[in-house]
């Protein structure tokens, strides 16, 4: 919080704070869908990022160059017949990788603040809309306050599927489950008020992927837990898990009968994969690996689609749109340098949200997936920000490259 107030006095925080907002929030334009709106993603990046080397003296560690390399592959590919969408995709990797990457002593510092914020703002938007429901039985609309198109929030009986400022139910699941992974990277602990906050409201949504994300950020907590270098450490993160656990419950269990069975209803109809949604899903995995050896090296340009029978293919999470565009080969390399760079940095506890991490139904070339697996990448450890002590007195920094696994 003293953090946050240090950098609330520059009137610059705020530009960059609705720049990142804008970033990390998906929506649609109109007619133009997401087209014009990743544009405008991308001129908010370069405003966070141009103003960092003109005016800051920032660099970019090379671990980017893995990312270019593989970008650049990826646009060789579509060479043959270049889209406006590919050359937009091209570029938001790039930068958005760059964002990840760079190397400035206050860059991280500021990047907990932006994403403490924007989680805040999310949070915040999501509960007053619950609030809303609840007392008055409205869904009030959030998203096209801020944004030109609606959400896709409705109501199922007594129940109902809401989104906050994002524009679908899912969409807040995921999108504050990501920003919540990248924020854990920066501070070096899963375990945090705002953590356990975040990780309860999204199974408010109702929404399956908050489900299967919640277990994996419940084992790395777990995980993490365990490997607490006190007892008095491995007795908070337990204590915090079970205080939000129990409120979430009694929360939950508070709610009108209806409320409960319909909410348990729609639930048990999503995870059928006999249904619309699951059947889409299961021919979605089934058209990947059927297409995986064509794709062994090189991936298929944009025109194509791995599985044209599908509704929404992209629903099966983003490995499957990394191997399909990029090539299998490439995709494991990548995959598989975020996973060692995390594992000897961090430790092991961050494994299972990099597993929510390729879950994540976003497209394959949004920029705030580059941004984390930028910073995820990196090869030099960096300054870690500070952290409040075990006491909760004063601040002291985290030595890095040991991750959880701490004396």
């Amino acid at each position: 919080m003293k953090r946050l107030l240090m950098h609330a006095r520059s009137p610059w925080f705020w530009v960059e704070s609705i720049c990142f907002f804008i970033v990390a929030t998906h929506f649609e334009i109109g007619e133009a869908g997401s087209g014009l709106a990743y544009v405008i993603k991308l001129a908010c990046l370069g405003i966070i990022l141009l103003p960092r080397f003109a005016i800051g003296g920032a660099t970019i560690g090379n671990g980017v160059a893995w990312v270019f390399i593989l970008a650049c592959v990826f646009l060789s590919v579509n060479l043959i017949e270049t889209t406006d969408r590919a050359v937009i995709a091209f570029a938001l990797i790039a930068v958005g990788s760059a964002v990840g990457q760079l190397r400035d002593p206050n860059w991280d510092d500021r990047l907990i603040a932006l994403l403490t914020v924007y989680l805040v703002i999310h949070l915040g938007g999501f509960i007053f809309q619950v609030g809303q429901f609840l007392l008055q039985g409205q869904i009030l609309e959030l998203h096209g306050l801020i944004f030109p198109s609606a959400s896709r929030a409705y109501q199922i009986g007594t129940a109902a599927r809401l989104s906050g400022f994002q524009i679908e139910p899912g969409t807040y699941a995921q999108w504050m489950l990501m920003a919540t992974f990248l924020r854990c990277l920066l501070l070096r602990r899963i375990i945090s008020p705002l953590t356990v906050a975040i990780v309860a409201s999204t199974l408010v949504t109702l929404s399956l992927w908050a489900v299967i994300g919640a277990a994996l950020f419940s084992a790395g907590a777990i995980i993490e837990a365990v490997f607490q270098s006190t007892v008095r450490n491995k007795f908070r993160a337990t204590y915090l898990v079970l205080i939000f656990g129990v409120a979430f419950l009694i929360f939950f269990y508070s709610l009108p009968d209806a409320t409960i069975r319909d909410s348990l209803t729609y639930l048990d109809v999503k995870a059928d994969l006999t249904s619309t949604s699951g059947t889409d899903k299961v021919a979605a995995v089934g058209a990947i690996f059927e297409r995986v050896f064509d794709v062994l090296i090189f991936g298929a340009p944009m025109g194509s689609r791995f599985c044209e029978a599908c509704l929404s293919p992209q629903d099966v999470g983003i490995w499957a749109n990394l191997i399909y565009y990029f090539g299998l080969l490439p995709t494991l390399a990548v995959v598989g340098l975020t996973a060692w760079s995390i594992a000897s940095r961090w430790g092991p506890s961050y494994l299972p949200l990099l597993v929510a991490l390729l879950s994540w139904k976003a497209q394959f070339y949004d920029p705030f997936l580059w941004i984390i697996l930028g910073y995820a990448l990196h090869p030099v450890a960096r300054t870690a920000p500070t952290e409040r002590v075990a006491t909760g007195e004063g601040f002291e920094p985290r030595p890095t490259g040991t991750g959880n696994l701490r004396p």
